[in-house]
């Protein structure tokens, strides 16, 4: 349902000094869908800029996105790819809503995050195509990575950036894998600093859930056993599809520059973590 991503936006934003404060818009404003370079008003929520069917804020050099928070169209453009239809993933644009607000515990900013609007998005519409399954043809006409494009130009060179992009996935029967995916970088940059990039993410993140005792029942099990909270950090589902082919948001990002990682959490961990606040905190830290 759309309440519990309204209620996460009304609430995390509440919090905040101000309200979002959009990413400008581009000057390429003519290669978005119609009416996107238009200046909007911005509702009484202090997030819904006119009707505008995504959420953007500029908050500061670490950008979460979770593309997947509304059921889209992927494929078509030049590679001659059917259109079909990529479902909704529960609970990720909420986790990454929260994980900015929770870039002000420990830091002086809160972070940047672009999200769809439930309140303007419309399933299905054929000119929402899927961030993260996009040909470089596609590109210029999405003001997601349009968003990726801002937040370079804002930050790059003057504070160290991250982008995070965050999934869902199913419960699998065995585990609860975290998958954490640093494919792009892994193939487009220097390995030596990625690895240690790599390690590092892998280690504080499994530190975290090794903490946290608790175990769940994966939605996927028949017998529904119990397991704990865990992290793989070297997934199949590492956010690069290959070269001169469909990109993701983090082959995307890396490619302008900027240092990004894909985030494929199972659906009990995003629920837990999204009402559980003392791991969220940790996980954010």
């Amino acid at each position: 349902s759309k309440l519990p991503l309204l209620q996460t936006l009304k609430n995390e934003i509440s919090k905040w000094s101000s309200s979002v404060t959009p990413f400008a818009v581009p000057a390429a404003a003519e290669s978005l869908p119609s009416g996107a370079g238009v200046p909007r008003q911005m509702q009484q929520d202090g997030y819904t800029l006119g009707d505008l069917p995504y959420v953007q804020s500029l908050g500061g050099p670490l950008l979460f996105t979770a593309p997947h928070s509304l059921k889209l169209n992927r494929g078509g453009g030049d590679k001659g790819e059917r259109l079909r239809v990529h479902l909704r993933e529960r609970w990720a644009a909420e986790l990454a809503v929260k994980l900015a607000r929770a870039c002000a515990t420990h830091f002086d900013f809160v972070g940047s995050f672009v999200v769809w609007n439930p309140k303007t998005a419309v399933k299905k519409d054929p000119g929402n195509l899927d961030p993260n399954y996009m040909t470089e043809e596609q590109q210029p006409s999405s003001p997601w990575h349009h968003a990726l494009h801002h937040f370079r130009e804002e930050y790059q060179g003057k504070l160290p950036i991250l982008h995070i992009d965050v999934h869902g996935k199913k419960d699998r029967k065995g585990n609860l894998d975290l998958d954490v995916g640093l494919g792009p970088m892994e193939v487009l940059w220097e390995k030596q600093g990625v690895n240690r990039l790599k390690g590092k993410i892998g280690e504080d993140m499994k530190l975290v859930f090794s903490k946290h005792a608790r175990t769940y029942r994966s939605r996927a099990s028949r017998r529904r056993k119990h397991m704990p909270l865990t992290v793989r950090i070297d997934p199949y589902m590492n956010g690069y599809w290959g070269d001169n082919t469909y990109q993701t948001m983090s082959h995307q990002s890396v490619l302008l520059g900027t240092p990004s990682l894909q985030l494929e959490i199972p659906y009990t961990m995003r629920q837990e973590l999204v009402n559980n606040d003392e791991l969220l905190a940790e996980f954010a830290k």
